[in-house]
C-alpha cells in the first residue's frame, strides 16, 4: 500500500511537472512570427515586423497596445469608442448633406459609408459551429485533430491539440481565450473591417491550434516554459499615451 501512495504521489508530481504556469507560443504567419507569452492572468503578443505589442489583463479585461518605435500606448477599448464616436458623428454629418443630393449622388455616397462601415444598419451575430474531421496529424512534433469551424459564410480549418500536449495550464488557455474574445469584440465595433478575421484564432475549442490551413495559415512552431519577467506585461517606463484624433466639425 505504501509503495502504491508513492507511485501515486510521483505520478501528481510528474503530471504537475508538465503543466506550468508560464508559457510561450511561437506561430509563424505567412511571412511574420507572432509570439505569445502568458503569465500569472496577463498576456503580451508582438511580432517582428509591426514594432507593436498588445497586452492583455485578464482581471481588468483590458486591452493595450504599444508602439515601440513612438514610445506611446493607448487603451484599445477607449480608442475603440472614440473612433466609433466619430464614425456616428460623420455618418450623421452626411445624412444632412445628402438632403440636397440627387438619387444619384445619394447612392453614390451611401456605398462609400458602407464601406467604411458607416452605416446604421444592425448586424446579427451569427453562431459559430464546429465539426470534428476525424483526422489525425503530427505537426512540428504534435499531435492534433483536424476541425472545421464555420460562422455564417466564413469557413476555416484548424489542427488542435490538447493544453497538456504543449504543457499548457487551464488558467492560462482561460487568458488566452478571454484575450481572443476581447479582440473579436473589438472586430465586431470595426464592422466590416474585421469581419473577415472572425477566426484569426478561435475561442472556446478546448485547446490549442496547431495550425490554421488556407489562404492565411499558421503553424505552432515554438513553446517554452521559462519563467517570465513581469515586465513585459506592463507599459514600459517613459512611454506616453497617445492621443486618438477627433473629427473637427
Amino acid at each position: 500500500m505504501k509503495n502504491q501512495h508513492s507511485l501515486i504521489l510521483i505520478f501528481l508530481v510528474l503530471v504537475t511537472s508538465i503543466v506550468k504556469a508560464d508559457i510561450t507560443l511561437q506561430y509563424q504567419i505567412q511571412s511574420t512570427t507572432a509570439v505569445f507569452n502568458i503569465s500569472q492572468g496577463k498576456l503580451r503578443v508582438e511580432d517582428g515586423k509591426t514594432n507593436r505589442a498588445l497586452l492583455y489583463d485578464l482581471k481588468d479585461d483590458q486591452l493595450v497596445a504599444l508602439d515601440f518605435k513612438q514610445k506611446k500606448y493607448v487603451d484599445m477599448d477607449i480608442m475603440m469608442d472614440k473612433i466609433n464616436a466619430m464614425k456616428n458623428a460623420f455618418t450623421l454629418m452626411m445624412e444632412k448633406q445628402m438632403q440636397g443630393m440627387s438619387p444619384e449622388q445619394k447612392q453614390a455616397m451611401q456605398k462609400i459609408m458602407a464601406g467604411m462601415g458607416n452605416t446604421k444598419k444592425e448586424t446579427t451575430k451569427q453562431k459559430t459551429t464546429q465539426r470534428q474531421t476525424g483526422e489525425i496529424e503530427k505537426i512540428n512534433g504534435f499531435n492534433c485533430q483536424k476541425i472545421i469551424l464555420t460562422q455564417g459564410e466564413i469557413q476555416d480549418a484548424f489542427c488542435v491539440a490538447p493544453l497538456i500536449a504543449v504543457g499548457m495550464a487551464k488558467e492560462d488557455y482561460q487568458v488566452m481565450n478571454a484575450f481572443i474574445k476581447h479582440m473579436k469584440k473589438l472586430a465586431d465595433k470595426m464592422g466590416g473591417m474585421g469581419k473577415q478575421e472572425a477566426f484569426l484564432m478561435p475561442e472556446d475549442i478546448n485547446g490549442i491550434p496547431i495550425k490554421r490551413y488556407g489562404k492565411k495559415q499558421s503553424t505552432l512552431t515554438k513553446v517554452d516554459h521559462k519563467a517570465l519577467n513581469g515586465d513585459l506585461f506592463r507599459v514600459p517606463k517613459g512611454y506616453t499615451l497617445k492621443r486618438t484624433p477627433t473629427l473637427n466639425r
